[in-house]
């Protein structure tokens, strides 16, 4: 499965890659392909805080 989707995603990215580097120069190319990992990395942080329950929810540490 992961070979599956990096046979599509690679070229595909290759493509974007290299006419970003060709039209303006290889430093923006690079931002433009580091965003896209980082709004995923914002997106995944802000949803995994928010569905952690708080120990006072699980009972964590209550003595009781």
């Amino acid at each position: 499965m992961w070979g599956v989707a990096f046979l599509v995603l690679r070229p595909v990215a290759s493509l974007v890659d290299g006419s970003v580097a060709s039209l303006v120069n290889v430093r923006v190319a690079a931002l433009v392909m580091a965003v896209p990992v980082l709004v995923g990395a914002v997106f995944i942080t802000r949803h995994s805080r928010n569905a952690r329950p708080s120990p006072s929810e699980t009972g964590v540490g209550d003595n009781s």
